[in-house]
């Protein structure tokens, strides 16, 4: 029941939660004893399993629900039901297995609570009756005669605890067995005294074949007030470094050497109850992935409260209240308000960053760790987030480490940049001379591969795409067409009320074969909603959507099922967009399974193609998807989508996520892609600078509309809205110029 809720949603959702509510509020051994009670004639096993099961279900079901629901955010299952797999044979074939672990736990876990319960009713006199074999029975039988033989009492309780222990910790094996990252790091002065201090900080990670260290003499300062990024390629460190100093570090990481001082307290010394004191009230962490980390079955306001509660910041429900949305307005959420009753699942990916980042900041503490906080937002909201960053900085002396692979972000906001790789700190210095003038070959790399808009490397680039204005494509043939596209939702405010929200409002926009369209705007916009109707994801509320000329809407279940060859989907993350419990090699041939394409030794030779063309070893199709870069996943992401030979490609924010070298690498693979392939792109992004590099065609939207297209040079040069002007102005970097010999490479 719990899963069917979580998967399925909606009104099914309400339902069974409803009900597995009225059943939670009952206490299930008062209900068991009632039970076993009225069948006092008629006692049996299968008595008993309906007398604790009957209305123990109710919390099992509960976990059960909040696992699915987080699994089924994931990109991975979107994509399933992108290629045409039905909703029930996603369920089964990925949201089970990546479900299954902790869903096992729980069963062990409510296998012990039933021994328990069995072992309560018999020594109640409402078992199965006093001849048959329990502990309850024994523990029952040994109170008799407590003072003549005590012994007799504590041998069966000593037998139900570890009975109860072993299959607790049956469970966590399972879990860890099960857990495909189980093993390994993830592949990814105002003052003269320092508030933090590493010093020759050495991290390692324990696995079966021993220890591998991942942090090398790290050593670095941070003042009072001052702000501070980090940056490198996915896997330098960069994350790790972080982690370590809030003693948050994943599986089995642990510092080996080195000291983190906070003052005069050594953070590499305190356990993990001094840590909590510690966390939030000193040091806030705003993380980079906004779904993990935020959970599904709460609402953001509840969420956001309980961190305003947790930290002391506010006491009494209304102050608390009242905190809690002065907290989402700060973070960028205008309508807070209305905003507190929704769900993380409610929220697009750069409005679940923006709580998180509410959350990090709400307790006003002396260094804020900020761990990617911006990659998911658009640009003006990324001004708004740091800009309250940069208040923090000026008012309250609070310190910010950033760490980001956003050049021009990290040369406008920080007072110094550290350049990592592999695991050491390779540069340092002040960020503008760090950008203008870069010494390290690894950081003129960087700097070189860096989408600012400033860059002479990426306006060589635009004007080479050979569209100036749309007079250019007046006679092309669209291959997609969208006219007066409108989507509504219902939004629950509880007791079964919602109410109405235009998501997207009348969008049109025409894109011509080959060619590509950029669908740009702040979070919330409706981008994401416009890919999801293209997709036939979501259907709209009004409007058309033709491909080549024929209308969508009206397409049988099985020509929706046919135009699924034809469309594809990247997603955002590329930590999420691919199934942890498959290989790369089944990854990239799912889509040819589901649509029965070829026997299994063509599918083996086309996925070969495939890794061929986005420039993977074959070798890596008997890997999973955690033994893969951030970069080297997104190019498996893009393999899988191109396996059917589409004709339009969907990228909804499928470079952000990744550094500037692989998004580099990324944008050119795609381009030659659509040269060599002839392939379509509807372009879902809030960076411009990439839209400058990868885009012919513009649309801008704001609030659900449509409010200014063109061509990239039109809109770049001559913007006519305001909102587009504001766009453009909060790029991060834009008026830097950056060194690392870019002019001298093209």
């Amino acid at each position: 029941m719990g899963a069917f809720a979580g998967f399925y949603g909606g009104w099914l959702d309400s339902l069974l939660s409803r009900i597995g509510d009225i059943f939670f509020s009952i206490p299930y051994i008062l209900a068991a004893i009632v039970v076993m009670s009225v069948f006092s004639t008629n006692r049996n096993v299968f008595t008993l399993a309906f007398a604790i099961g009957g209305f123990a279900w109710a919390s099992t079901a509960r976990v059960v629900r909040a696992e699915v629901l987080r699994v089924r955010q994931a990109d991975f299952v979107t994509a399933s039901r992108a290629l045409g797999k039905s909703r029930f044979g996603t369920l089964v074939s990925h949201v089970v297995p990546n479900a299954i672990a902790p869903l096992l736990v729980i069963t062990t876990i409510s296998l012990a609570a039933a021994v328990v319960a069995e072992a309560t009713l018999a020594f109640l006199g409402v078992g199965l009756g006093s001849n048959v074999m329990s502990w309850g029975n024994d523990i029952s039988a040994a109170q008799q005669s407590l003072r003549v033989a005590p012994m007799a009492l504590i041998y069966p309780s000593i037998i139900l605890t570890v009975t109860v222990l072993a299959f607790i910790l049956l469970g966590e094996l399972i879990r860890d067995a099960l857990d495909p990252e189980s093993e390994g790091p993830p592949m990814n002065a105002t003052s003269r005294e320092p508030l933090l201090s590493v010093r020759d900080l050495h991290v390692a990670f324990e696995s079966q074949s021993g220890s591998r260290e991942v942090l090398h003499s790290v050593t670095f300062d941070i003042f009072p007030g001052e702000t501070i990024a980090i940056v490198g390629e996915s896997g330098s460190g960069k994350s790790t470094t972080a982690s370590a100093i809030i003693q948050l570090l994943p599986g089995t990481g642990h510092v080996t050497s080195g000291s983190i001082m906070l003052g005069d307290d050594d953070l590499t010394l305190y356990n993990q109850a001094q840590m909590a004191n510690i966390r939030g009230r000193e040091i806030g962490y705003v993380p980079q992935d906004p779904m993990s980390n935020l959970n599904p079955v709460w609402s953001i306001g509840f969420q956001v409260k309980e961190a305003v509660r947790a930290n002391g910041i506010a006491s009494g429900k209304k102050e608390i209240e009242a905190r809690a949305v002065e907290v989402l307005k700060q973070a960028g959420l205008a309508d807070a308000e209305k905003r507190m009753h929704q769900y993380p699942h409610q929220f697009s990916g750069g409005m679940r960053q923006r709580a998180l980042i509410g959350i990090g900041l709400a307790a006003d503490p002396k260094l804020l760790i900020a761990d990617e906080p911006t990659s998911a937002l658009d640009v003006t909201v990324q001004r708004v987030i740091l800009d309250h960053m940069a208040k923090l900085t000026r008012e309250k002396g609070t310190s910010v480490l950033l760490i980001t692979h956003d050049l021009g972000l990290a040369a406008e906001r920080a007072e110094r940049i550290i350049v990592m790789k592999d695991g050491e700190i390779v540069e340092s210095g002040p960020s503008r001379l760090i950008l203008e003038n870069p010494q390290h070959p690894y950081t003129q790399r960087l700097v070189a591969a860096a989408p600012s808009i400033a860059s002479q490397r990426i306006q060589a680039v635009a004007e080479d795409r050979g569209v100036k204005s749309l007079d250019d494509l007046a006679d092309a043939t669209p291959t997609l067409r969208v006219r007066g596209l409108t989507k509504d939702y219902k939004i629950r405010q509880g007791s079964f009320r919602s109410e109405p929200f235009r998501a997207v409002d009348a969008v049109s926009f025409d894109i011509p074969r080959g060619k590509t369209l950029a669908l740009v705007g702040e979070s919330g916009s409706g981008k994401s909603t416009v890919a999801k109707m293209v997709l036939k994801l979501e259907d709209p509320t009004s409007g058309a959507i033709e491909i080549d000329g024929v209308d969508v809407s009206g397409l049988s279940r099985k020509q929706t099922f046919d135009l699924r060859r034809r469309m594809q989907p990247v997603f955002q993350d590329p930590y999420g967009s691919l199934d942890p419990m498959r290989n790369i090699g089944n990854t990239i041939a799912e889509p040819l399974e589901i649509h029965k394409v070829g026997d299994s030794a063509s599918r083996r030779a086309r996925v070969n193609e495939l890794l061929d063309q986005v420039s993977l070893p074959r070798a890596l199709a008997s890997r999973y998807a955690n033994e893969l870069s951030g970069g080297q996943r997104q190019r498996v992401a893009i393999a899988r989508a191109l396996a059917l030979k589409p004709d339009i490609v969907i990228l909804d924010e499928a470079v952000s996520a990744l550094d500037v070298l692989v998004q580099d690498q990324i944008l050119k693979l795609l381009a030659d892609l659509q040269s060599e392939l002839g392939l379509t792109y509807l372009f879902i992004t809030h960076d411009l600078a990439v839209v400058r590099v990868a885009a012919d065609l513009v649309c801008v939207m704001e609030r659900g509309k449509v409010v200014e297209q063109g061509t990239v040079d039109e809109i770049f040069a001559n913007p006519t809205q305001e909102y587009t002007k504001r766009l453009l102005d909060a790029i991060p970097g834009a008026s830097i110029p950056l060194g690392g010999g870019v002019a001298d490479g093209l």
